[in-house]
């Protein structure tokens, strides 16, 4: 007792370091009487009465007639009551059942009855010699008088005879018996730590590979974050249709299927994925047919666009990570759960930051344009409507060192010059012009250059400030 309680360490779950090795009985008795966790604690006295319970309901299921365990408890015919003095003498040390060789549980209670500890290669290894009957001796001839033993064929179920064979040990010569014992008791210090390194070696890819999926996994919901990001601001600006009577605008500006569909698509996207409204989901295509513009269009001015009379707008996008299951209560929630629940809240809020900062350096490397997926799908008409039209344009020019450089000028739009020629007069706000820019200047504000994929000198948009 005083060798199991004050002296004997293990290892702690999961790990082979010395410094993590602790008296493990002396802390889970510890813990069992004086409960310092807050969960061990609050559910103290509801363990003592299910123990209780349990107890009297185990017991009192053993002792059905109807059942083996009838005969060892009790007033049983096999009980310690009634079994005599030399039948217990006789049953010491014994096992009570012969299933070692085919269970791994057994075999590692025998490894631990014997070597009074448990090792994965020591428990293998006794349950494979025992299946291959490695050091059989032959002991089945006394039950089948000869040489010949009957054997079930589970497979073809038949019973067939297999004549009685010694273990491969038994089989060798004496001399190739003590060599092999000699040399494996000279080994085995060698092969335990051979095996450790190897578990280890093991656990550790293990433990990267699980680390690379997760890593892979929280990267591609990452993008898909960034992606939604994108979306939820589009509700917010002038990109989102949020009536009818604009979508139908909008749509009909348009000129070409392509642009139709791809404007469609993401009036979708920005209610499914952007504020997580799954009643905006649609497919693309069914049984390998794509659906047209016009219907996907029907479909969102009938069904998506009043959806905002009925749902509610999220703060952000929603964030899709593994989270804790949603499971039935009965009566308080533990601390545990609670503690599930805030680790899990802690990691979402980490991912929202990192990916939103994410976002931020790209745009300012230039690999991704948040004003750009703010704009209309189809550019404003050239008339007097638009004067006063906040406006920044693409242009060229070279810096000091005489390297070229593209950047957005803003201004407004102070004059149309020329409808037809899609002719306009600029101001351009002073806070983006160099010393030698002019206040004004005359542009044409081509269709083709209206907000396009692949910004070039000449591309033109709405100026949105934050």
């Amino acid at each position: 007792m005083e060798f199991m309680f004050e002296l004997h360490t293990c290892y702690a779950v999961g790990s082979r370091d010395e410094v993590d090795k602790k008296l493990i009985y002396d802390e889970l008795l510890a813990e069992l009487f004086y409960p310092v966790r807050q969960e061990n604690i609050d559910t103290n006295e509801l363990t003592i009465r299910l123990a209780e319970e349990f107890a009297l309901v185990t017991y009192t299921d053993m002792e059905r007639k109807d059942k083996a365990t009838a005969a060892y408890i009790g007033e049983g015919v096999r009980s310690v009551r009634n079994v005599s003095e030399e039948d217990k003498q006789i049953q010491l040390g014994r096992s009570a059942n012969n299933s070692i060789s085919e269970s791994c549980h057994a075999s590692a209670t025998e490894g631990l009855a014997q070597f009074g500890m448990i090792r994965l290669d020591y428990s293998g290894a006794m349950g494979q010699s025992r299946v291959n009957n490695d050091f059989g001796r032959g002991h089945e001839a006394y039950a089948s008088r000869g040489k010949m033993k009957q054997v079930t064929n589970k497979r073809k179920g038949t019973v067939e005879k297999k004549e009685i064979e010694l273990g491969s040990f038994h089989m060798l010569h004496p001399k190739l018996q003590d060599s092999l014992l000699q040399t494996s008791r000279k080994n085995a210090k060698k092969h335990r730590a051979r095996f450790d390194a190897a578990l280890k070696r093991q656990e550790d890819l293990k433990r990267e590979k699980m680390e690379l999926l997760l890593a892979k996994k929280l990267e591609d919901k990452g993008s898909n974050f960034l992606e939604n990001l994108y979306l939820w601001d589009q509700w917010h600006h002038e990109k989102c249709w949020h009536t009818k009577e604009e979508a139908n605008d909008q749509f009909k500006a348009l000129t070409s299927k392509t642009a139709k569909l791809k404007a469609v698509k993401d009036q979708l996207l920005i209610r499914y994925l952007g504020l997580g409204w799954v009643e905006a989901y649609h497919p693309w295509s069914r049984n390998g047919t794509d659906f047209s513009p016009d219907y996907l269009f029907k479909f969102l001015v009938d069904v998506v666009i009043p959806l905002k009379d009925e749902k509610v707008v999220p703060d952000e996008p929603p964030v899709d990570l593994p989270a804790p299951p949603e499971m039935p209560t009965l009566g308080t929630t533990s601390c545990d759960a609670d503690g599930f629940d805030e680790n899990y809240n802690e990691r979402v809020e980490t991912f929202k930051q990192k990916w939103r900062s994410e976002r931020d350096s790209r745009m300012e490397r230039g690999e991704g344009d948040k004003w750009s997926k703010m704009q209309k799908d189809a550019p404003p008409k050239i008339d007097s409507s638009l004067k006063n039209y906040e406006i920044e344009m693409l242009f060229s020019g070279t810096d000091d060192a005489g390297e070229p450089f593209f950047n957005w000028y803003n201004g407004k739009v102070k004059k149309v010059l020329n409808e037809k020629g899609r002719r306009v007069l600029i101001e351009w706000n002073e806070d983006c012009l160099g010393t030698e820019d002019a206040r004004e200047s005359k542009q044409r504000l081509a269709i083709t250059k209206w907000n396009p994929e692949n910004s070039s000198e000449g591309a033109w948009r709405h100026y949105i400030k934050e």
